[in-house]
């Protein structure tokens, strides 16, 4: 279980570094303003020399390699959860369900729960 979680926060770090980067660059790069032809290769041109769209794909592809391995070692319903880590979820779900623990203050107010 701990080789799944390094490689789930390392790929989830990947992945939300990744798509900031992408934001960034694409922000340079600008709106495509027509399906055209000349417009669209044009974009393309501009996004695949722009070094931080080249940089978010690359990590985001780093982020997928990651999960499928992670999907080699154990269930989905243990690797898709840890998924929400990319978003920093608050609460931890995702690690949550995973583990199959719950949280102390989940407990509390719940009658089928003990204190």
């Amino acid at each position: 279980m701990v080789r799944t979680l390094s490689a789930m926060t390392m790929a989830c770090a990947a992945a939300a570094v990744g798509q900031i980067l992408l934001r960034h660059g694409l922000q340079q790069v600008g709106p495509l303003e027509s399906w055209g032809p000349m417009a669209l290769a044009s974009f393309l041109w501009r996004a695949m020399s722009n070094a931080s769209v080249v940089g978010g794909t690359v990590l985001n592809a780093v982020f997928y390699v990651l999960f499928l391995v992670v999907l080699s070692w154990s269930e989905v319903t243990v690797a898709l959860p840890l998924t929400a880590l990319e978003r920093g979820d608050p609460q931890g779900g995702g690690a949550r369900a995973a583990l199959g623990r719950d949280h102390p203050r989940d407990r509390r107010g719940r009658p089928d729960r003990a204190e």
